[in-house]
C-alpha cells in the first residue's frame, strides 16, 4: 500500500484527530479498546508485540502509552519503506502481510487494524492462518466490513468507487468481508476466537473525503455511489493461541 493509497490526512485520521463521528467511532477509540482487553488477556509483564499494516506507528505508539504497567518488545510490519522509517517499532519489517517473515510462535500479542478488508477474499483467510503461526498468546483484529445481512449492497458499491471513477481511491486489491465469513475461516483454521466489538458505522464517505481531502467533484461522486451503502461494519476479535 502506497502513500496514495494511504491518503494525504492518513496520520490525522489514524489518530482519530477529526471531528467527524466516524471517525471517532472508526479510528480514535481503537487504542483504548486494545489496551483494555490486553489487560484482560494477559497479565502485567514483557511481551513481544507485532502491528500488521503499522503504518508511522500512531497506532502503536498510543497503545503502549495506554500500558505503562506492560513492557512490550515491538514489531511493525508494513510494505511502505518512508512510513517504517519513522515508526517508533523496535523492529521494522518491510513487507505484504503474505507471507509474514516472522517465525512461529514468536509473537505474544498480534495487532491487525483494519488490513484485512484491502485483500482479496481468500487472501484474508491466508492472513488469518498467518496471523494463527506467528502468535502464540492472543491476536487482536479490527475489521471494517460489509453487513453479513445483506453484504452485496456495500460490496457492490466498493467495487463501483475503488474502480477509478475517483482516481485517489483507486484500489486493485480489496474485499469489504462480513463478519460472518470471517468467523468460518476461524473455525475452518480451529482458531479460538471471541466477538467482543460490533456496530454500524454510518459515514464511510466522511472517512474517505478527509483521509483523501477530495475536490468538490471527487466528494459528489463518493456520496452518489454510497448513497445506500454509506457505512462500514466494525468488527473486533479476540483470537487465543
Amino acid at each position: 500500500m502506497n502513500i496514495k493509497e494511504q491518503g494525504i490526512s492518513a496520520d490525522t485520521i489514524f489518530h482519530g484527530e477529526i471531528t467527524s463521528e466516524a471517525v471517532r467511532l472508526v479510528y480514535k477509540e481503537s487504542a483504548s479498546l486494545f489496551s483494555s482487553l490486553i489487560r484482560e488477556y494477559l497479565p502485567q509483564g514483557t511481551y513481544e508485540m507485532a502491528d500488521l499494516g503499522s503504518h508511522k506507528g500512531g497506532f502503536l505508539k498510543d497503545l503502549t502509552e495506554l500500558l505503562p504497567e506492560y513492557k512490550f518488545h515491538t514489531t511493525a510490519v508494513d510494505v511502505n519503506e518512508d512510513d517504517l522509517k519513522v515508526n517508533i517499532a523496535d523492529q521494522k519489517i518491510q513487507s505484504d502481510l503474505l507471507p509474514l517473515p516472522i517465525e512461529d510462535k514468536s509473537i505474544d500479542v498480534t495487532l491487525a487494524r483494519y488490513v484485512l478488508a484491502w485483500n482479496a477474499l481468500e487472501q484474508q483467510k491466508e492472513i488469518l492462518k498467518e496471523i494463527s503461526r506467528i502468535t502464540k498468546r492472543i491476536a487482536i483484529i479490527k475489521h471494517q466490513g460489509a453487513n453479513s445481512d445483506n453484504p452485496t449492497e456495500l460490496q457492490n458499491a466498493s467495487t463501483e468507487l475503488f474502480n477509478g471513477v475517483v482516481p485517489l481511491l483507486k484500489r486493485e486489491n480489496f474485499f469489504f468481508s462480513t463478519p460472518a465469513q470471517l468467523e468460518e475461516y476461524m473455525r475452518e483454521l480451529n482458531i479460538k476466537f471471541k466477538n467482543v466489538q460490533h456496530q454500524n458505522v454510518k459515514g464511510l464517505s466522511d472517512i474517505l473525503i478527509e483521509k483523501y481531502k477530495l475536490s468538490e467533484d471527487d466528494v459528489q461522486k463518493v456520496k452518489q455511489i454510497l448513497k445506500n451503502s454509506d457505512y462500514v461494519d466494525q468488527t473486533t476479535w479476540v483470537l487465543e493461541f
